[in-house]
């Protein structure tokens, strides 16, 4: 209802008839059982929140300049589940070192950000606890924190983990092998020339090495002694490049030699001898 209005105003000496008597009175009636609106309220009533029902509110809320402070909640002490849905507040911190399987039971989209005090282990479950651990379980540490967020029947998902010593989360042990294909080398390295080899995997490979290999011993380097070739430098014009696809390397050289460091006197860099050098090239599949 809106502002409240009196429908009928009594002078002195009138007589009040019954139903405009009842008439002003039950507009207050109607409007106090159930009808109050925004309109009824005096922006300096200071309704306190004891009086208002905030435990579900069913509503977007649109912040404007303003935000909205979490409040801590009392430490939450680590347990198998450890009910971080009925902290206090939407911050807190977990205490001790029990091992923790699930965080407990509350409506899906709860948020909470946790800081854990000391080394525990927080188990991953495919359906129950999420982890951002390639699958794996997570060993905290004092001052670790995490965001954790409720999937409903118990099931949680950590959207973020924070290691306090900044290093990234250890990742799962790989179980692949490589396979590697037939090595391409020009022998000895060769001025504007092409030198395509068949690597035989079928696949276009997922590493390929790439190096320059001493044949006869110069700059300090013996014979078999070999240097990345992306650590050789090089000029304009000079060096080699490396392509490949799901058939063939390929290594085509510049019209100029590359250049190493000197080994014997670390100086500056030299170029080779082109006749005392070969590229080498291995490609290798992921299995």
């Amino acid at each position: 209802m809106a502002t409240i209005t009196k429908n009928f105003t009594f002078s002195a000496g009138a007589t009040i008839v019954a139903a405009d008597h009842n008439s002003n009175f039950d507009t207050i009636y109607n409007d106090y059982n159930g009808n109050i609106t925004n309109a009824n309220i005096s922006a300096s009533a200071a309704i306190v929140a004891s009086k208002l029902s905030l435990a579900t509110i069913a509503q977007t809320m649109a912040m404007s300049s303003v935000a909205i402070n979490w409040a801590k909640g009392s430490d939450i002490a680590s347990a198998t589940t450890t009910d971080i849905g009925a902290m206090s507040g939407n911050y807190g911190d977990v205490t001790g070192t029990t091992t923790i399987t699930g965080l407990g039971t509350v409506q899906a989209g709860t948020f909470r950000v946790v800081r854990f005090t000391g080394a525990l282990t927080l188990t991953h479950n495919a359906t129950s606890l999420l982890l951002p651990n390639n699958a794996s379980n997570i060993t905290t540490a004092a001052n670790d924190t995490a965001g954790f967020v409720s999937l409903a029947s118990g099931n949680w998902k950590c959207v973020w983990y924070q290691k306090y010593n900044g290093q990234a989360l250890a990742v799962g042990t790989a179980t692949g092998s490589l396979t590697a294909g037939t090595t391409g080398e020009q022998d000895p390295w060769t001025a504007s020339a092409k030198t395509t080899t068949a690597h035989g995997l079928s696949v276009t490979p997922q590493i390929v090495i790439a190096y320059l290999q001493c044949l006869t011993a110069e700059l300090g380097y013996v014979a078999s002694y070999r240097v990345d070739l992306n650590l050789a430098a090089v000029a304009a014009d000079s060096g080699s490049i490396i392509q490949w696809d799901a058939t063939n390397t390929v290594i085509i050289s510049h019209s100029a030699r590359p250049y190493v460091v000197n080994k014997t006197t670390p100086a500056g860099m030299v170029q080779i001898t082109a006749a005392n050098w070969k590229v080498v090239v291995v490609p290798y599949k992921i299995n």
